[in-house]
């Protein structure tokens, strides 16, 4: 598993041609400059026209490593993903996703190099549908049992750790939740860097499904961490309220995801 690269980036694609052309102009920098490692898994997309050939094309020809084929959804896809993986870590950017204009990977891997810690959690960037952003900020992982204390997007994983430790296929929404618990509960390391790698936009499965998603959520909670039940419910509701008030409050929910 040796490489030159310090960061290995993949991005999970099934016919969001939009999106993906977005992340490919947001790495592209990155692989003039060879900095970074490209893994694109297609799940077996059919493009619809010209342009959408065209685009795979570029994409089959800018990344390292290209595979279109049937899987069984979105962590199976991820799970194939880390089979390639030759960096030092690994990222998740899925087509929509984006580095922030302010990341520097030097500057990110100067940090920890010495310390090679497990992961690297960052800050977000996050996209409301009406184009405004706010920044969702990290917290600690003593905040793993209220929920995902970062965004997935902004989790940097050290490939000789995370190599052999998969999403579970079961799981439709909270896989990135689970994975993030049983990896800490085994003793993974975390360092922390108060920089924003990455951005996404709002619309992703976990916001147009909210409740379901809180609901697996609970689920994972109740089998990771030593929580009654009940009390799991009783947040889950809470988190379901809190996000509610965004119907009635846009203003309260950015201010309250800075604080997150």
């Amino acid at each position: 598993m040796n490489s030159t690269f310090k960061l290995s980036v993949i991005t999970i694609h099934f016919e969001d041609y939009d999106s993906l052309r977005f992340t490919w102009e947001s790495l592209q920098p990155y692989l003039d400059q060879q900095e970074i490692e490209w893994i694109v898994i297609d799940g077996n997309s059919k493009p619809a026209g010209e342009t959408d050939r065209e685009l795979m094309a570029i994409v089959e020809q800018n990344a390292h490593v290209y595979r279109s084929e049937p899987d069984l959804g979105i962590y199976d896809a991820m799970n194939k993903g880390i089979r390639f993986v030759t960096g030092l870590y690994f990222l998740f950017m899925n087509a929509g996703d984006r580095f922030s204009p302010d990341f520097k990977l030097a500057d990110l891997v100067n940090r920890v190099d010495k310390s090679k810690p497990d992961m690297i959690w960052g800050n977000t960037n996050y996209q409301y549908v009406d184009g405004t952003f706010a920044v969702k900020k990290l917290r600690s992982p003593k905040w793993m049992i209220y929920g995902m204390p970062v965004c997935h997007q902004s989790v940097l994983f050290l490939t000789e750790r995370f190599y052999e430790m998969h999403y579970d296929c079961e799981l439709k929404i909270a896989a990135d939740y689970d994975l993030l618990a049983r990896a800490l509960n085994s003793g993974a390391s975390v360092a922390l860097v108060d920089s924003i790698i990455c951005e996404y936009s709002a619309g992703g499965l976990s916001q147009t499904d909210h409740w379901n998603s809180l609901a697996e959520e609970n689920a994972v909670r109740v089998k990771n961490y030593r929580i009654p039940a009940w009390a799991s419910w009783v947040l889950m509701i809470v988190k379901f309220g809190l996000w509610k008030l965004n119907d009635f409050s846009p203003g309260l929910n950015r201010s309250w995801r800075r604080k997150l």
